[in-house]
């Protein structure tokens, strides 16, 4: 549902800190600041980890495996010389 139809703005925005989401936080932030319910307009955005996504998640799992496995590998590899 689209924010002119709903008439409905969320009080916090909760974003990671990647590029693409610059001109969302500046767009929530100035909305925010139309309804004057807030001292600081900005601070409804808030900036953390997407843990929930579950592409970025998965990709960070994949890493994470890939990387221990390469260790032990290499370990192997130096131990035989």
């Amino acid at each position: 549902m689209y924010l002119n139809k709903s008439k409905v703005l969320l009080n916090y925005l909760r974003i990671d800190k990647g590029t693409e989401y610059g001109v969302m936080a500046s767009i929530h932030a100035y909305l925010r600041s139309k309804c004057d319910d807030l001292d600081d307009p900005i601070e409804s955005v808030l900036f953390g980890p997407s843990t929930a996504n579950k592409i970025e998640r998965w990709w960070r799992d994949l890493h994470e495996r890939m990387e221990k496995g390469l260790k032990v590998y290499l370990a192997k590899l130096l131990e035989t010389h």
